[in-house]
């Protein structure tokens, strides 16, 4: 077996289990929420990032129904992986004690998060790049710490938790043909595991996100993995995002 398929089996079982959790998002009657006045409060209440940190599931899912797209971000934005409880994460935890793999929470958080940094959005080419941290060289087993890696398209798109209104999303299809100006952003020993197409078919994990504006330059972020619901994110920038919202905003009689 070739080191990259070793790597991806690992990686492929993980997700697994995870995703056997992970039968469905929670159900929400999004119309009934839509109406009831309690989107402006919602948002005020996310102020920023660490705010929303301690936020549930059913909460960041509220939260993340009542927001707008935005402008499609440009420039870096820093990143952070939550671990809401009723979540995939505890689920998952849930799921390998099962499977007669306990899984000590606190370490596998912190080793989650120390993998990833953050996006850097090329909004004229309609496109982004992964900040990589640490943690990615034991588990890939090449030091990218640090570089800008894991292209994907960006767009506007119909959401896979609510359709009211389009989100942006960042997907990790045909990551081999994203182009970026100045740069070769595709590497082959690497990027494949998020979701490429070649002609023989899919060889990644089929990663797609999607995110939401809560604030301007505060977004809110959903990670699936063949459409199933793995994590939530949030990206911060560091100033308000400008730009002209280009995704279909909704409506909404509360005015969010």
């Amino acid at each position: 077996m070739t080191r990259r398929n070793g790597i991806f089996l690992v990686i492929s079982v993980l997700v697994a289990l995870c995703a056997t959790a992970l039968r469905a998002d929670p159900w929400i009657d999004f119309a009934a929420f839509e109406h009831d006045g309690n989107c402006p409060p919602l948002l005020a209440q996310a102020a920023n990032a660490t705010q929303v940190a301690a936020w549930n599931q059913e909460q960041l899912d509220r939260l993340y129904a009542c927001a707008k797209a935005g402008p499609i971000p440009d420039g870096f934005l820093n990143g952070q992986v939550l671990f809401a409880n009723g979540g995939g994460f505890d689920q998952f935890v849930t799921f390998a004690a099962q499977l007669g793999f306990p899984v000590d929470k606190g370490r596998l958080k912190q080793f989650a998060e120390s993998l990833w940094k953050g996006k850097h959005f090329y909004r004229a080419d309609g496109a982004l790049l992964n900040l990589m941290g640490p943690n990615v060289e034991p588990l890939l087993g090449q030091d990218i710490k640090g570089q800008l890696r894991f292209p994907a398209k960006v767009y506007c798109g119909q959401s896979l938790l609510d359709s009211r209104r389009e989100s942006i999303v960042i997907d990790y299809a045909k990551t081999d043909t994203v182009k970026i100006a100045g740069k070769t952003p595709y590497n082959d020993l690497v990027d494949w595991i998020a979701g490429d197409r070649t002609q023989t078919g899919r060889r990644g994990l089929n990663i797609r996100d999607e995110i939401r504006m809560v604030h301007p330059g505060f977004y809110l972020g959903r990670a699936y993995m063949d459409r199933i619901f793995l994590l939530n994110f949030t990206l911060t920038a560091s100033a308000p995002v400008s730009g002209q919202d280009v995704c279909w905003s909704g409506y909404s009689s509360t005015g969010a």
